[in-house]
């Protein structure tokens, strides 16, 4: 059901045949993390310890240019993500994200055990848990941000109503901010309708919006 896809910016995805859809945007894999989860996200915060929660880890692009940013700005980041279907080995190793120096650190993201925290590099610690959030039990008031990047809500509309928003407003810290690529009205209304604030940001090559929520 995955097939392996170059997209505009020279990155790859992969494309979920059963579902009709790709894992990151054709316009650019690379570029479409970078603008919404690192430039909308992480950088509008302050702090030098950050706790993030990732919906979907699976490619683990997000975690990987997450755990390369905290090194380069020397910001601490707990990141615990939630993914139904991890992937094989046999799929994530075509992915081709890494350069050789950094290709160990992909690799670790990708290797170390599902349910455990570990400490991946000095400022980037990792817990991956394997399931489904809307049965997931979670903390309170513990996040910073949360990436959500789950397959769209075309696709996965069980993903993104407003019950599953709730859970993540109360599972954020005061001021915490939530960060998607999709900007469609239903998921506006949904984020409106856990008590956040939303706004619409220019989105990244090829998408017009997105949205940013803060708690």
């Amino acid at each position: 059901m995955l097939e392996l896809k170059k997209t505009g910016d020279g990155s790859y995805t992969l494309y979920h045949s059963e579902l009709d859809e790709h894992y990151h945007s054709v316009h650019g894999a690379k570029a479409e993390s970078t603008h919404v989860f690192l430039k909308a996200g992480l950088e509008v915060l302050k702090g030098k310890e950050l706790h993030v929660f990732e919906m979907g880890f699976g490619t683990g692009l997000n975690a990987f240019l997450a755990a390369k940013w905290a090194a380069a700005h020397q910001v601490k980041l707990i990141y615990h993500t939630v993914e139904l279907y991890p992937l094989e080995a046999e799929l994530w190793e075509q992915l081709h994200y890494a350069s050789d120096k950094d290709e160990a650190l992909f690799r670790k993201l990708h290797s170390v055990p599902w349910g455990k925290e570990e400490q991946i590099t000095d400022f980037f610690k990792l817990q991956k848990r394997e399931g489904d959030l809307r049965s997931m039990s979670m903390p309170f008031g513990k996040f910073n941000i949360v990436f959500f990047d789950a397959f769209g809500p075309e696709k996965q509309p069980e993903l993104w109503s407003q019950q599953v928003f709730e859970k993540l407003w109360m599972a954020m810290s005061p001021r915490g901010v939530l960060v998607t690529y999709s900007a469609k009205g239903a998921v506006r209304r949904a984020l409106l309708g856990a008590d956040f604030q939303v706004e619409r940001l220019p989105g990244p090559p090829g998408k017009r919006e997105m949205l940013r929520a803060w708690k």
